[in-house]
């Protein structure tokens, strides 16, 4: 529960094939939990799996990189399975930090606020970013992000989207500023249901969806 406070540059460097499995800690990820004046750049993790608690009473923060960001990541990304209840992202679980030039790579999966990026984005920045894994939920449930505020600037997901209500190719439901933004996975729900956003109450701009859609 201590936040990373300071600054990682992994110089392009890549950890490959690792296991974070930490069903009793809230901060699930290779960073826990990073603050404000943390910075992480350059750094890349490869087929590492990282899962949290899957009891739904939880609420966990599960991430490939960071369970929690509050700081800043640039140019980093993060490929395997994520799995967890709620608030579960390949790159972040809950992001109001910044975040540009990242991707990730699932499967991921959950119960609730599950996204092939982030889980939950909360007035945070996203920028420049994308996600090609397919995302596995109940509720809020997107392939980029599960459920978003802030601002989102020119990210795309290609992964398969399946889930119950609040289901999007790019965000599962959304409040955000979203720009230049694209979706082309297949998604598949039963209510609230759509190929870029299962449900929107912000300000889109400049974005598509072009895969095939299953839901009401």
């Amino acid at each position: 529960t201590t936040p990373f406070t300071g600054v990682f540059d992994g110089q392009g460097h890549v950890i490959r094939n690792g296991i974070i499995d930490q069903v009793d800690n809230p901060y699930v990820g290779l960073f826990g939990w990073v603050e404000e004046t943390g910075v992480i750049c350059r750094l890349g993790l490869e087929d590492v799996s990282v899962s949290g608690s899957l009891d739904l009473r939880d609420y966990t923060y599960v991430g490939g990189l960071a369970g929690r960001n509050r700081g800043t990541i640039t140019d980093c990304h993060a490929t395997g399975p994520i799995s967890g209840t709620r608030l579960i992202g390949g790159l972040v679980g809950l992001n109001d930090g910044t975040i540009t030039g990242c991707h990730a790579a699932g499967p991921i999966s959950g119960a609730r606020y599950v996204g092939g990026l982030v889980g939950t984005n909360v007035e945070g920045e996203i920028a420049d970013c994308y996600a090609t894994g397919a995302v596995n939920g109940s509720l809020n449930v997107g392939g980029l992000v599960g459920s978003c505020s802030g601002t989102i600037n020119n990210c795309y997901t290609s992964g398969d989207v399946v889930g119950e209500d609040f289901v999007g190719g790019l965000f599962g439901e959304s409040f955000a500023v979203a720009t230049r933004c694209y979706a082309t996975g297949a998604v598949r729900g039963n209510w609230a249901v759509g190929g870029l956003m299962g449900s929107s109450s912000g300000i889109v701009s400049d974005c598509y969806a072009r895969g095939p859609v299953e839901g009401t």
